[in-house]
Formats: structure tokens, sequence, C-alpha cells
């Protein structure tokens, strides 16, 4: 039994914390419904380098993307465009998920950075 390289994710790809946040709607002061943004917890990620095949890959697709960021699959953690990663004062916006060949180990999260 072989398992390809990029299925794995090694502990030492994963260097940073970040905050994973949802976007929800509350009512706002004038009966109007506004968008929020809620904490639901802190992630071990990693940021994939944009010289990487597997960056300019998946750039190609994602025209808007910034930055492509991997952490482990983690099945209470539905990760969609609905959702935000906080790192350093700064926020990621997600733009698609992928399941590193449907595997459950490794997540790669395309995303956008507000600027």
């Amino acid at each position: 039994f072989t398992t390809c390289a990029t299925n794995m994710i090694n502990a030492g790809e994963l260097t940073h914390r970040a905050e994973v946040e949802e976007k929800t709607e509350a009512k706002g002061a004038a009966g109007d419904m506004v968008p929020t943004w809620n904490p639901i917890g802190l992630r071990w990620i990693g940021f994939v380098k944009s010289s990487g095949r597997e960056f300019v890959n998946a750039q190609q697709q994602q025209s808007d993307m910034t930055h492509m960021i991997v952490m482990r699959y983690d099945e209470a953690l539905d990760l969609s465009p609905s959702h935000r990663f906080i790192f350093g004062g700064r926020t990621f916006n997600i733009l698609s998920v992928e399941n590193v060949n449907e595997r459950n180990i490794k997540l790669r999260v395309m995303c956008k950075e507000e600027t």
C-alpha cells in the first residue's frame, strides 16, 4: 500500500494558529439582516508558497486567489466559503475548499486576503 505524498500532511507544514469564523446574519438596528462573523475555533494552518506547482495549478482555477492554506481535515468543521481565517490581524476569505483525494486527511483552502 502506497500513499501519495500530496495526501499526507506534515506537522511542520502547520506553523500558524488561525481563528476560523463563520458568517451568519443578525437583525440590525434598523430591523434589516446584517452579516456578522462568529468565531468557531482555532486551527493549525500552513501557507503554500506562491511559487509552488500546487499553488500555480490552483490559481489557474481560482483567479481571485491570493493564498492557499493547508490544514488537517476536521469532520467537526464543514469548511466552506461561508467561513474565513483570521491570522495576525489579516483576514483570508475562503473561495473554495478541496478535500485532497477525498481521503479526509488534508484540506487545501483557496483564499483571498482582504485588503
